[in-house]
């Protein structure tokens, strides 16, 4: 389901069973499954503001092309761009049809130094109030920013951490 094109390749079934193999453990590979399937960011997507690119194999046989569809309607502004092939791996097909759309948006988006935006994730820290000195400490490995009692990251992810 993932790359019809070449199912009959016995060299990339290989290659894809390994990584699949290597990849994760059974649970953890479960686990990844069933978060992915949890992940819903459709709340979200009407607050984007930046070019967005939503691309979708029209016979993707992984998800329906009226999902992408349906991604771009809540993203505004956002272009569809719906490829044709039938593989869900970017990595499989006709590759330059993916790059050649990725690289008309980053042209019309142009210079990204222009940006005067940023994603920032900010954390809140409840309770007794934590010395400037050590809430610096605890900050700096995952690139945060003291302001006030406030540790601000460029992301989610490194608050998290």
């Amino acid at each position: 389901m993932r790359a019809p094109s070449l199912a009959h390749d016995p060299q990339f079934r290989d290659w894809w069973a390994t990584y699949l193999r290597t990849g994760a453990s059974p649970g953890a590979a479960i686990a990844l499954t069933r978060m992915n399937s949890e992940i819903d960011v459709r709340i979200i997507l009407p607050t984007v503001n930046v070019p967005t690119l939503v691309l979708h194999r029209s016979g993707d046989q992984c998800l329906l092309v009226e999902e992408g569809r349906y991604l771009d309607s809540l993203t505004p502004g956002a272009r569809f761009v719906a490829l044709p092939g039938a593989d869900y791996l970017p990595f499989v097909g006709n590759q330059d049809e993916i790059l050649n759309a990725v690289e008309e948006i980053l042209i019309e988006v142009g210079d990204p130094h222009d940006a005067d935006r940023l994603l920032a994730t900010v954390m809140a820290f409840d309770g007794d109030p934590i010395a400037a000195a050590e809430l610096d400490r605890v900050l700096r490995p995952f690139h945060g920013e003291r302001v006030g009692r406030y540790g601000v990251f460029d992301g989610p992810a490194r608050a998290i951490q």
